[in-house]
């Protein structure tokens, strides 16, 4: 055999990889696949013009490496004849071996070393996917990801987020030179799992997000394609190992942009971070969700949708002939709706008015993306050059978790696979980063603080001031959103609600110069709160086995629908959004339909 054949063969078979599968309907003629399978196989091996990549380091670890001197800005290779202020940002390399060791270890100390001189606002570790490494001819554009990543850094200082520091961590993610480079998918996902388990990869994370959040950075690792399936068994390995309370070497947020890695792995995965002690909710949890690890999957990712899912097929046929009708040998997480944890919905809100050129467009989409907010919300530029507004909703038969999830996010935040360091993707990552609000101290974070800054509302600006219905709207909607899409579902947080309810004549008033409000006035006040409050208990319909493990709750919950302004609340709480949100709508008419099923009066 050539010993380039045999190198190929035995660097990416992998006898773990098969499992049971559904094939894409496209591909389950006989004859269709003997034809794919005998174009592929034929064409690859008729080519006799490959080259195995080497395994070795392009970066010295130095600040002053005049080979890629970019990566320390120093000097610009991919964009020298255009100025930039080197104050604002850091561009640094870490590569790795295919066995998880550094090939330098200059160039890990060297990057926790700058993040503690150099005191960033952001610190954006990134994993490249396939077909990369840090060498500037890897890939079809010759290390385009590279400067991808660059002008990604960039547009985050542009869009006044501070001082950017960004690492490249770099592996051997192209193995091949030439057609044969195609067929290479499986083995390097394996290798990518291989260093994901590494423990110098994991001390060097480590290092990097507790260097971070001392300088009081946004710590955000990030993994790209197979990148996010290296990342993923990183961020399940360090979660799992962290003690409750004891996040410092954790960042704040792992985000995996359209992972290839396939579900049946990521389903273990999503297992091990959702029941680990550091996400492990108490019975008595009040405070708001937000995930560890987020997913986000275009639905326009392509390659994922298509292209894995026919690798898989080829590569293993015997094991796709056998089990033809299980799923989940066949897709990425994002494409499989059993690992799917949340639902994004649309919610009707379109801003602005009128059209907007697309550099005004733009600089809007970020001006909102960069507002502390609760709502699990988000802004994407739609086909009219307006925003539309998107909802990170949990599942209805969902966990709810502050661990894992995954989402699918709409096509027009990325266009295809490697549409990832685009304005829309960055803006609305940021929209995603602002749900953890950490660094926003005056943002509530737990349920009893929601209701307090509810009541505190309405006494500062009450039913009827000015600029309650305009102004003042999007704040309430954003807390009372808040909290109903992300606080834990247990017996304290229905408890809490509902005493609020059963108290919502008297909790306004305590605080209140009833001396400056008239009757009318504190009646409209407390309809307000009436409303708020239904708005975000109108939810829990999706959590029966809470409302049934207490039959005290159910109890109070008839009692309090007995009355007839409590009703009207209720009511009210459906139309005040209506037309502007059908989830909105449908969650309230579940409600009713959960209400009636234990004989509770409604309406």
């Amino acid at each position: 055999m050539h010993p380039n054949l045999m190198a190929l063969t035995t660097a990416h078979s992998s006898p773990t990889d098969p499992r049971p599968g559904m094939a894409p309907r496209v591909l389950r003629s006989g004859a269709l696949r003997l034809c794919l399978a005998a174009l592929m196989g034929g064409g690859l091996l008729s080519s006799c013009s490959f080259r195995i990549r080497p395994e070795k380091a392009y970066f010295d670890g130095s600040i002053t490496d005049p080979q890629h001197a970019n990566a320390w800005n120093v000097k610009r290779r991919f964009d020298s004849a255009k100025a930039r202020d080197d104050r604002t940002n850091r561009f640094l390399v870490a590569e790795f071996k295919e066995d998880g060791q550094p090939h330098l270890k200059a160039q890990l100390s060297t990057a926790v070393q700058e993040i503690q001189s150099f005191s960033p606002r952001t610190v954006l570790l990134y994993v490249h996917g396939w077909h990369n490494d840090s060498s500037p001819d890897c890939g079809e554009a010759k290390g385009k990801d590279m400067q991808d990543l660059d002008g990604l850094v960039h547009r985050m200082v542009e869009a006044k987020m501070g001082r950017v520091l960004a690492i490249y961590v770099a592996w051997r993610g192209e193995s091949l030179d030439g057609l044969l480079k195609w067929g290479t998918l499986t083995g390097r996902r394996r290798t990518a799992r291989e260093i994901g388990k590494s423990a110098e990869l994991q001390k060097f994370l480590g290092d990097v997000a507790e260097a971070g959040k001392q300088q009081g950075a946004n710590v955000v690792f990030a993994g790209h394609s197979l990148g996010g399936a290296l990342l993923e068994k990183t961020a399940a390995l360090m979660i799992k190992d962290t003690a409750p309370g004891d996040d410092r070497r954790l960042p704040h947020l792992f985000l995996l942009a359209n992972s290839a890695e396939v579900a049946f792995v990521s389903k273990d995965q999503i297992k091990t971070v959702n029941e680990s002690k550091l996400v492990t909710q108490q019975p008595t949890d009040t405070r708001l969700l937000a995930p560890r690890v987020l997913a986000v999957t275009s639905t326009q990712d392509t390659a994922n949708r298509v292209l894995q899912p026919l690798n898989n097929y080829l590569l293993h046929p015997v094991a796709t002939l056998s089990y033809l009708r299980h799923e989940l040998f066949a897709n990425t997480i994002g494409f499989d709706r059993s690992t799917r944890t949340h639902d994004v919905k649309k919610t009707g809100e379109v801003q602005p008015a009128r059209p907007l050129p697309d550099a005004e467009l733009r600089a809007l989409q970020y001006k909102l993306s960069l507002q502390p907010t609760l709502d699990p919300a988000f802004w994407v530029p739609n086909k009219q050059h307006r925003l539309s507004k998107y909802r990170i909703v949990p599942k209805a038969d969902g966990e709810r978790t502050a661990g894992f999830w995954n989402i699918a996010s709409p096509g027009s935040i990325a266009t295809g696979h490697n549409d990832v360091y685009g304005d829309k993707f960055l803006a609305a990552g940021v929209s995603w980063f602002r749900m953890l609000n950490h660094n926003y101290p005056d943002l509530p974070d737990d349920l009893p603080a929601v209701l307090e800054r509810l009541k505190k509302e309405l006494r500062e600006h009450p039913p009827g001031s000015p600029g309650y219905e305009e102004e003042r709207r999007p704040y309430r909607t954003q807390w009372t959103m808040g909290a109903a899409l992300r606080m834990p579902y247990n017996v304290t947080t229905f408890d809490l609600l509902l005493r609020e309810l059963e108290n919502s004549d008297t909790h306004i008033i305590n605080e209140l110069d009833t001396k400056r409000t008239g009757p009318d006035d504190y009646a409209a006040m407390v309809l307000s709160h009436r409303v708020h409050l239904f708005s975000i208990l109108k939810h829990t319909h999706s959590a029966p086995k809470v409302w049934d493990s207490s039959p005290e709750l159910r109890t109070r919950l008839a009692a309090l629908m007995e009355k007839e302004p409590l009703r009207d609340a209720l009511a009210r709480s459906g139309a005040a959004e209506s037309g502007k949100s059908a989830e909105t709508d449908k969650n309230l008419k579940a409600f009713y339909k959960f209400l009636r099923q234990r004989s509770i009066r409604t309406p």
